[in-house]
């Protein structure tokens, strides 16, 4: 609200609402099928069952939520890309509800670009559509088997070593697994990865190759450097390699680059390689079509870091300055609800709520 004198406008007053939510809940009454399906859009993800722990939103909730809706009229809308007939109101709302509010979701309504929004929401709705195989589902739960059984062996075998076990964010290994097939179809040559420590260990020696007699004798104390060669080496939780990973298009190389510190300072260091990788293939802004297809930048980050960390606004702020652009990077932000220290409902410090 904006308060002002007759002579000069001061500023704007937050809006202060003395109701209890469920109250306002209980206000909220949908005009129209669009305006629901809107509604899911724009906070369906709050009540996404992507959170075990469930310490953000209670499904009280979101039970509360999706009882207090009405509509009235047909059950028509635009803004839906799916191909299926809905006859009631119900049916709508269980649909809407199984691709905003269970355990995935998405939030794009904050983007401005009304072809983007549009193209991403529409994606997001043919992928939940989607039905794996059972050779993509034996594929996942290989790579999350693979995953725990080498959390446990290190536990047990190395119980005093900081390792950053992969234990609660094995999904994505499975992601990773899927963005190599779907980047060497799509022609790219080069893939640039930065990741802090958490799962580093597990991308390492599942994914891209790591020899596992290496990383046991990193993990027992020993150098990581040949014999003959002068240096110290560095912590296990900033190994890195360069490898060609089969896909089943064919294979791509992979480098996942040595952290330069900690947590995000990866960031940097990724893009000014990508970028380097550019003028090396004349590609990129060094081409004639100026595309970027061939070289992906993609960042790992850890939940605690990635809000926390001023160099990933930095790196954000940097994409869209010439000379310094790479085409765009895929950000995954690991999240296995502990920013090291820090407990998931100390890690934020806005309360989510619904107006």
């Amino acid at each position: 609200l904006i308060y002002q004198s007759a002579v000069r406008v001061f500023g704007t007053k937050r809006l202060q609402i003395d109701e209890p939510l469920n109250e306002v809940l209980d206000k909220y009454q949908i005009a129209s099928c669009d305006d629901l399906v809107l509604l899911f859009r724009e906070h369906g993800h709050l009540f996404a069952e992507t959170n075990s722990f469930n310490t953000l939103m209670s499904n009280n909730m979101h039970t509360k939520f999706l009882n207090n809706v009405s509509i009235k009229g047909e059950i028509l809308s635009d803004f839906l890309f799916c191909k299926d007939s809905f006859d009631s109101v119900p049916s709508l709302t269980n649909y809407l509800s199984s691709v905003f509010s269970k355990h995935t979701s998405i939030e794009a309504s904050y983007i401005k670009d009304l072809y983007e929004r549009e193209w991403i929401f529409e994606n997001y709705e043919t992928i939940k559509q989607a039905k794996l195989s059972e050779a993509e589902k034996l594929e996942i739960y290989c790579n999350l088997m693979k995953s725990q059984e080498l959390d446990k062996f290190l536990a047990v075998r190395y119980p005093g070593v900081k390792r950053y076990s992969c234990e609660g964010a094995e999904s994505f290994l499975s992601f990773s697994s899927h963005f190599f097939d779907i980047a060497s179809k799509e022609n790219v040559n080069n893939v640039m990865i930065g990741i802090a420590h958490r799962g580093r260990l597990n991308l390492l020696t599942l994914l891209l190759n790591y020899p596992t007699v290496g990383l046991f004798k990193k993990t027992s104390g020993m150098s990581e450097i040949p014999k003959g060669l002068k240096g110290t080496g560095d912590v296990l939780s900033h190994l890195y390699v360069t490898s060609d990973v089969s896909t089943k298009s064919g294979s791509i190389r992979v480098s996942l680059l040595p952290n330069s510190s900690h947590l995000e300072a990866v960031n940097p260091v990724v893009l000014g390689n990508v970028r380097a990788k550019f003028q090396t293939l004349n590609s990129g802004p060094y081409s004639e079509n100026g595309s970027y297809s061939n070289v992906v930048p993609l960042l790992f980050h850890g939940d605690a870091a990635f809000s926390g960390q001023g160099v990933v606004a930095e790196c954000f702020s940097m994409a869209n300055v010439p000379n310094f652009t790479v085409g765009g990077t895929i950000h995954v932000i690991v999240n296995n609800q502990l920013g090291f220290t820090t407990a998931a409902n100390y890690g934020r410090f806005v309360k989510l709520l619904i107006i």
